[in-house]
């Protein structure tokens, strides 16, 4: 078992020092994380791609922006969106817009202060019964909003947009508004 040892001993060999080792340990740790989420296991399900009668999950969303919003076509908001759809605040509250008919005025709001409120989808992605969108929109200031009156100015701002489909309608919808950047717009 000695003659083993000094064996090893004449085996070329670094030594490495110990905040090396442990970074090389947290490496290694953090790799087998990341591979542990990106590669599938045996039964393991992947989200099924939703579809509406306007198409898939993108074709719903941008129906919604496209007509809804930009051609003011409001009768579509029932092919749309569920009886129960419910919109996430920013708060953590929740809004069941189609029950409670938030929705409605909400836009009715947006088109009396911004007669002219348009919206671009910048982006857009999806996966499985979820769709994402980064949308610009623009619009002048025409109506009272947020406690500003009218002040004719052009606004610009972006926001996020996350919805999910189910039986081929928006069941539920989580959104962030450059709000601030409006008021900054409307206040100077």
């Amino acid at each position: 078992m000695n003659g083993m040892k000094d064996e090893m001993k004449k085996l070329p060999c670094r030594e490495l020092p110990n905040h090396q080792i442990m970074k090389n340990t947290s490496l290694l740790c953090c790799l087998v994380f990341l591979v542990s989420f990106t590669v599938p296991y045996e039964g393991m399900s992947q989200p099924k791609n939703e579809s509406s009668a306007f198409g898939d999950v993108k074709a719903l969303a941008r129906l919604y922006f496209d007509e809804v919003v930009n051609n003011r076509n409001l009768k579509l908001l029932d092919k749309i969106f569920s009886p129960d759809y419910v919109f996430h605040e920013m708060n953590g509250a929740e809004s069941k817009h189609m029950k409670d008919s938030t929705l409605v005025p909400h836009l009715l709001y947006l088109f009396n202060a911004f007669p002219d409120l348009h919206y671009s989808v910048v982006e857009i992605i999806s996966e499985g019964d979820k769709v994402a969108l980064y949308t610009s929109a623009t619009g002048t200031h025409k109506g009272e909003f947020l406690g500003f009156q009218p002040t004719g100015k052009k606004v610009t701002y972006k926001q996020m947009f996350l919805f999910r489909v189910s039986n081929g309608k928006i069941v539920e919808g989580w959104g962030v508004v450059d709000i601030a950047g409006v008021k900054d717009q409307l206040g100077s």
